[in-house]
């Protein structure tokens, strides 16, 4: 892994485990968590993609929230998804429906 590394690079590792990790079939993945090394390896993965993405979240943060409107579908998101345990697809619609109400009546204004 350490050879891996220093030949490809951090970015590009990360890149091709986060692709054999979530571009392969299940049983796949669970032959290749028996073999020790691999499995120690899969294990960090997942912590290590949602450290990413929180990340790249908190750098987005103050380019994406601009106004009053975002600030609070911001807040009733995270609200929503970690006191209730609701899913995305319901936050994305109801995102969607806020986002197009606010539309709607800004240009009845």
């Amino acid at each position: 892994m350490g050879l891996l590394a220093q030949e490809l690079g951090d970015e590009e590792l990360k890149a091709l485990l986060t692709r054999v990790y979530t571009g392969t079939p299940p049983n796949i993945v669970e032959r290749l968590r028996k073999i020790g090394w691999i499995g120690a390896a899969l294990k960090g993965l997942s912590p290590a993609v949602i450290g990413m993405a929180t990340v790249a979240l908190v750098q987005m943060l103050p380019h994406a929230v601009v106004d009053v409107l975002t600030a609070l579908l911001l807040v009733g998101t995270v609200a929503a998804m970690v006191a209730r345990g609701v899913g995305p697809l319901p936050v994305v619609a109801a995102g969607a429906v806020v986002g197009v109400l606010a539309t709607l009546v800004l240009r009845a204004r």
